[in-house]
């Protein structure tokens, strides 16, 4: 049974995205959305912007090996739409997933990949050492998504450390200094 999993390359929407949805309404209903964030009272999103995290120090002999790490996840949740890329390149949403992968110890969205391949995009050390750990090969023996396990089964998604370094990064800058 897994306790919970460790959360890494969520984003908050766009600024573009969120004066849309302020315009028209959470799910096209704008009550909803005021309601939501009066209840939130207004507070930002503490998910982080991932261009806090784009840096030069990729390791290019394992660069390969993360990427492909992060396409063998698998499958954990699937969602009812694609995502975006938040710097807007053009990607089709499409290619970056409907999906949330996981490792068992991990869990990130389908299209982690694309934000370290074409943004460069730093991910933790703690993930990128677990990711080099396993010979940067996800496991392959299956792991119950989501929906197919009990109510009970479920594991929490943490969400605490990715958000924290994240923003540590911001703070001082995607290269650590």
């Amino acid at each position: 049974m897994i306790g919970s999993l460790k959360a890494v390359g969520y984003w908050r929407p766009s600024e573009e995205t969120l004066r849309r949805e302020w315009g028209r309404g959470y799910g096209g209903r704008p009550r909803a959305l005021r309601e939501i964030a009066a209840r939130r009272g207004r507070q930002p999103n503490p998910l982080p912007d991932p261009a806090w995290l784009v840096w030069a120090g990729w390791n290019p002999t394992e660069l390969p090996g993360v990427l492909a790490y992060l396409r063998a996840g698998q499958e954990w949740i699937r969602f009812h739409g694609w995502s975006y890329c938040r710097f807007a390149c053009g990607i089709a949403p499409s290619a970056l997933g409907d999906c949330d992968l996981t490792d068992g110890v991990w869990v990130w969205p389908e299209g982690l990949a694309h934000y370290v391949e074409a943004h460069s995009v730093r991910l933790p050390d703690e993930f990128i050492e677990h990711m080099r750990a396993q010979g940067w090969r996800a496991p392959a023996e299956p792991i119950a998504r989501w929906i197919d396990r009990a109510a009970s089964d479920r594991p929490q998604i943490d969400m605490t450390s990715w958000v924290e370094w994240s923003f540590r990064m911001a703070i001082t800058g995607a290269d650590g200094v």
